[in-house]
């Protein structure tokens, strides 16, 4: 905020395994030392990766580690791979990670925070813990209900944010953000409680990437709360759910209120391509679409096939079949000229065996 930002030029390239570092003489920036924030921004000013700290020690270099984690070290190494040596004297405690997604250990006052590769490991922890999630968002706050949100950090593990007075910062799909938290449950599904907005840090916005097409069978509730793709045939459909089977096993699709699905536009028996999140609890399985977007048809009925395939055999008959039709209501239509004065029973009578002896010239 208080320098101009320093425009990397479009000729710059770094190789791979190769580092880049921009000095002060060159960017014009300057830090604070009482504390201050970087922040990396793409052509169209999006955020890409930010990183704030306060109290910076003298001589030492903030730095990300290999688990994400950003810590002071007494061995700054402009343009080479980081070295952390830990700060002897003092363990300086930092709220602010990178943007790379997972869960990482921080050292507090009375404890060290689990360290866990893939949300999917939060299962194996008990409730209470205090943990530091990151991740994208994939469902905003308000969707599926006021009090919480949904991160994921692969495409096959994901967690509920939840907050009681639904106190949260602007979020959208694709914001990569960090969440301070207890470790708690719902229904026997983990979630992370925060206490307040300032407890998720935003840190920039990505592009949420297309989900690999997932059998309904190997759905396990190590996958809850993850952004899942299946396909298959609607089996039953209500104006608030639908069940789809992809030929391993079905699943109910409920269409929660702030989603906005259209039941009319779909049919049983339609061919469906259903994106959502995949909620594994005490109260079963199901796979929640985020709006209309996420449930499209991707192949006809099985009537609608049949339709077709019979309209495709024997094209004679098909074309007398449609010109008796239209010769008959053509017809029809003169009958009830002729006989429009003529009582309703006669005339009705008249008209039956008048089609009856049409439909007898053709075949």
């Amino acid at each position: 905020g208080g320098s101009h930002a320093y425009i990397i030029p479009s000729s710059t390239i770094i190789f791979s395994k190769q580092y880049l570092a921009f000095g002060r003489q060159k960017t014009k920036i300057a830090l604070n030392n009482s504390g201050d924030e970087a922040r990396l921004l793409d052509n169209n000013s999006i955020v890409l990766q930010q990183v704030s700290y306060t109290n910076a020690p003298s001589g030492k270099s903030y730095v990300a580690t290999a688990s994400g984690v950003w810590k002071w070290t007494d061995k700054p190494t402009p343009g080479k791979p980081n070295v952390l040596e830990i700060i002897s004297t003092k363990m300086i405690q930092t709220r602010k990670v990178n943007s790379r997604i997972g869960i990482y250990s921080v050292a507090t006052k009375n404890n060290l925070i689990s360290k866990y590769a893939t949300l999917a490991e939060l299962r194996n922890d008990k409730s209470g813990v205090k943990v530091i999630v990151s991740g994208v968002v994939v469902v905003a706050p308000g969707v599926f209900g006021s009090q919480y949100f949904y991160i994921t950090n692969s495409h096959d593990a994901g967690v509920q944010v939840y907050q009681y007075h639904k106190d949260f910062p602007l979020l959208m799909p694709g914001d990569t953000i960090v969440v301070h938290g207890i470790l708690g449950t719902y229904r026997g599904d983990p979630r992370v409680k925060v206490a307040t907005a300032s407890d998720i840090t935003v840190l920039g916005h990505i592009s949420i990437g297309d989900s690999a097409t997932t059998s309904i069978e190997d759905l396990s509730a190590n996958m809850s709360d993850a952004l899942l793709h299946v396909q298959g045939e609607i089996t039953e459909l209500k104006s608030t759910y639908m069940y789809v089977d992809d030929g391993t096993a079905e699943i109910k699709v409920p269409f929660k209120k702030g989603a906005n699905i259209n039941a009319k536009q779909l049919q049983i028996g339609a061919i469906v391509s259903v994106i959502g999140v995949f909620v594994s609890n005490s109260d079963g399985d199901v796979l929640l679409p985020r709006s209309q977007d996420d449930v499209s048809i991707v192949g006809a009925t099985k009537d609608e096939t049949t339709m077709k395939q019979m309209n495709s055999i024997n094209t004679v008959p098909h074309v007398a079949e449609t010109y008796l039709t239209v010769t008959a209501g053509g017809l029809t239509s003169l009958v009830v000229g002729l006989f429009a004065r003529s009582k309703k029973d006669v005339f009705w009578n008249g008209v039956k065996k008048f089609r009856n002896t049409i439909r007898k010239l053709f075949k």
